[in-house]
């Protein structure tokens, strides 16, 4: 970062100060350094702050601080952003007169604030969201390509730079559930520190699932989703099926999304479906959103004010929109046609797409019509404790589909040996 905000690329930009809990092996020659952030807002040199320190309640600090002394901020801190304090920064930041910047908060690369708040301003947002943690993005991705276990994934990724030390706030889908709410902010004036409905990670994910996904030509991919139902929004992060196969679904387009990448999924209603994909983890990318920020302060250029809060909507939020539904279990040591005959006896063919039926060598699968994440979780429960009474050492899991259930029928029939 230091590099970029020091190279002649930026005329109107130049860094005058650094603060950092320590000193590392940077050139700072000519540079006033401190251990302490906050000397940064004393200092008469200093236009605009860059907070990279993460967290929240001492990034909360530095920015409140800042603001106070009438001074621009560029963030890249989602946390900080999605906690409780961050309509209150925005509203003081409004209220002083300066800018509170956080294109690098979200998607990397991507300039999806931007796009949000200018680009797509004339458009009523309908649904937003997508791929927004490239670490998870790129675990499953390795896994999927080298059928490794979770943990060796998450090493690679480490190796490559696209994970952090500690990685649970990627995996656990904390880091998405951030951006998502961020994303919400500005695309139906949603308040920031509304909790999720449902946030699920990727670290519970077997082999199984992803020859499951591999039996739909599916991709598993680490969805965070908010779109429009009614008079509420339905939204959350969970794990998707989703096709390579030409399916209905929006969603469906980000099978295509590899490794690191994000993507970003915007439904407007003048604009139809957009999809904005790049990279969306590693230095380059947010450095390159933290020196957009930059820029435009130094040119004059102010974004516009963010649209009021809608209360009405924050408080009527729910999980994601039902979803057809790929049922699998399997038994130790059991007879995979004696489970099939089982599974088939608990699963009413009213709620079916498609019989159960065995693929590879232990697992018995079903295709389910629609269901919302709770009656899904429900049904897996009931079934679990059914076949219990039979089978041994029972694994049973129900996955997503981003497909309707009429393209899922459809392909159904062209590809697979199952009774419909």
């Amino acid at each position: 970062m230091l590099r970029h905000l020091r190279s002649d690329r930026h005329p109107d930009v130049k860094l005058c100060a650094v603060a950092a809990r320590r000193q590392r092996n940077h050139d700072l020659a000519g540079l006033s350094f401190s251990e302490q952030p906050l000397a940064l807002v004393d200092d008469p040199n200093v236009d605009v702050v860059v907070e990279l320190l993460g967290g929240i309640d001492d990034a909360a600090e530095l920015v409140g601080a800042a603001i106070e002394k009438r001074k621009h901020v560029v963030t890249a801190n989602k946390a900080l952003l999605s906690s409780d304090h961050g309509e209150r920064l925005l509203a003081a930041a409004a209220s002083a007169g300066v800018q509170l910047r956080f294109e690098a908060a979200v998607a990397g690369g991507i300039p999806v604030i931007k796009l949000l708040r200018e680009g797509l301003v004339a458009n009523r947002v309908d649904a937003v969201g997508g791929i927004l943690n490239g670490t998870s993005n790129f675990v499953l991705s390795e896994r999927s390509r080298t059928k490794c276990r979770h943990e060796k994934a998450v090493k690679t990724a480490q190796a490559c730079g696209y994970a952090e030390r500690d990685p649970t706030l990627d995996v656990n889908g904390s880091d998405a559930a951030d951006k998502l709410r961020i994303l919400s902010r500005l695309a139906f004036s949603m308040e920031l520190d509304v909790p999720l409905p449902l946030r699920q990670g990727i670290a519970e994910l077997s082999e199984r699932d992803f020859t499951v996904a591999r039996e739909l030509s599916c991709r598993l991919r680490p969805l965070a989703v908010a779109e429009r139902s009614g008079q509420g929004l339905a939204m959350g992060v969970f794990v998707s099926l989703v096709p390579q196969w030409d399916s209905d679904f929006p969603t469906a387009r980000l099978s295509a999304v590899e490794g690191a990448d994000n993507a970003v999924l915007l439904q407007g209603d003048l604009v139809g479906s957009l999809l904005c994909c790049g990279a969306g983890a590693g230095a380059e990318p947010t450095a390159s959103a933290v020196l957009a920020d930059i820029t435009e302060l130094a040119s004059g250029s102010r974004a516009p004010p963010l649209p009021p809060l809608d209360t009405a909507l924050s408080q009527s939020v729910s999980p994601p929109l039902p979803r057809p539904q790929c049922l699998w279990c399997t038994a130790s040591g059991a007879n995979s046609k004696a489970l099939c005959e089982q599974l088939e006896t608990q699963l009413p063919a009213a709620i079916r797409l498609t019989a159960p039926f065995v693929i590879g060598d232990d697992i018995v699968m079903a295709l389910l019509r629609s269901h919302s994440h709770e009656e899904a979780e429900a049904l897996c429960s009931t079934v679990a404790q059914t076949l219990g009474e039979h089978f041994a050492t029972l694994d049973l899991r129900c996955l997503p589909i981003e497909a309707s259930e009429g393209k899922l029928q459809e392909w159904c029939k062209a590809h697979l040996r199952c009774a419909i």
